[in-house]
């Protein structure tokens, strides 16, 4: 049981440096928009404001308020993609991955899997540590955008977070 504490010690400390260090590797407009021209959701006008306040909190590092905003913007409009993909990411950066979780599948439902709801999912997994999760959904969105900056980026990260948790994993088992 020795190496399981170690592990757990190792993916505390590797989540808490994450979060720490990449609030700003998420793609700049993370909630973005999600779906293709052709098939976007405007929701009401209400709606609208609302998720325009939350993006502007968002981008100022405000997740709270954020979050406020994009859950007003869902009850307003419960179709509106962006509304549910913003509250998901605000979710992220306050550390509720359950609530994140739920938010990105109603998204990925109304949508479908788009190479930012994979990316910003693939994010997710990375700030809780499930590294094989977002490698996989990095690529899934790199399959279907393979130009994309952001989600490249984000493939470069989590393999650098790769290495630096194995090295950590290293280091403490020397230590035991």
């Amino acid at each position: 049981m020795p190496g399981l504490t170690i592990h757990r010690t190792v993916r505390v400390v590797f989540v808490v440096a994450l979060a720490a260090s990449l609030s700003a590797c998420m793609t700049q407009n993370p909630f973005g928009n999600p779906l293709n021209a052709a098939r976007a959701t405007s929701g009401s006008g209400t709606s609208k404001a609302a998720i325009d306040q939350g993006k502007k909190y968002f981008l100022n590092g405000d997740y709270g308020n954020a979050e406020r905003y994009f859950r007003i913007a869902v009850e307003k409009s419960a179709n509106d993609v962006n509304a549910w993909v913003g509250l998901a990411a605000s979710y992220d950066h306050l550390a509720r991955f359950k609530l994140s979780k739920r938010a990105y599948a109603q998204a990925i439902e109304l949508g479908g899997k788009t190479p930012i709801i994979l990316n910003n999912l693939g994010y997710s997994y990375l700030l809780q540590g499930k590294l094989k999760k977002a490698r996989r959904h990095f690529l899934m969105a790199a399959r279907k955008a393979p130009e994309n900056t952001h989600i490249r980026n984000n493939l470069t990260l989590l393999r650098a977070s790769e290495k630096n948790m194995a090295a950590n994993y290293r280091s403490l088992i020397k230590k035991s």
